[in-house]
């Protein structure tokens, strides 16, 4: 079981979740949580775990919460109001889990870090055999080709077309995390590719 590092101001009350006694975990349903965010917050599966639903839930109720940025105060972006790909997939893994999961892309998809649920590949659409293999919570990494050295962008998935993300647009001015389409951006991709990493041993 992984222990809840810290509750969030308003994160227990919202959208109808609430918490039991003192020293118990917060309840979460997966129906609130999909209704959340202007009806799209996760696409979260009957049975998906407690520990996978709150990382989805981290993701969604900061919608566009955080300034783009990778600088200072990138990896605590609750407290700086800055963030981006990496860092807010590592907040939400650190809050909710109590793992580091690395600082930036290129730390979060080395082979010290998670393990492969869907190895490097280039195809450009995703096949519902692979989309079984993902569980909401799984990180989904990709390289567009950019010309820079390591992976260019990381987003949570949350089940079925849909993930959580915190890219800055061509300038860095799209606030996040915000929603996007697991299948777009697999029709983007580029050069290696996208692959799909899990964090947790469930």
């Amino acid at each position: 079981m992984f222990a809840v590092h810290r509750q969030h101001a308003g994160a227990g009350g919202a959208g109808g979740f609430h918490k039991q006694a003192a020293g118990h975990h917060q309840r979460f349903f997966v129906g609130q949580i999909n209704g959340f965010a202007g009806g799209g917050g996760g696409q979260l599966a009957p049975g998906t775990s407690e520990t996978r639903q709150k990382l989805v839930w981290w993701m969604a109720s900061r919608e566009n919460k955080f300034r783009y940025s990778n600088g200072a105060g990138r990896l605590d972006p609750d407290r700086s109001g800055v963030g981006d790909c990496s860092s807010t997939c590592r907040r939400a893994y650190l809050d909710v889990c109590g793992i580091d999961i690395g600082g930036n892309t290129v730390a979060q998809s080395a082979s010290g870090h998670g393990s492969f649920v869907i190895n490097w590949n280039t195809a450009k659409s995703v096949s519902a055999a692979q989309l079984a293999l993902m569980k909401p919570g799984d990180l989904v990494f990709y390289d567009w080709g950019s010309g820079r050295v390591g992976v260019d962008h990381v987003e949570m998935y949350a089940g079925g077309d849909l993930t959580w993300g915190h890219g800055g647009g061509l300038h860095g001015e799209v606030p996040g995390p915000h929603k996007n389409s697991l299948s777009k951006f697999i029709r983007d991709t580029r050069g290696i590719g996208w692959c799909v990493k899990r964090y947790l041993n469930d």
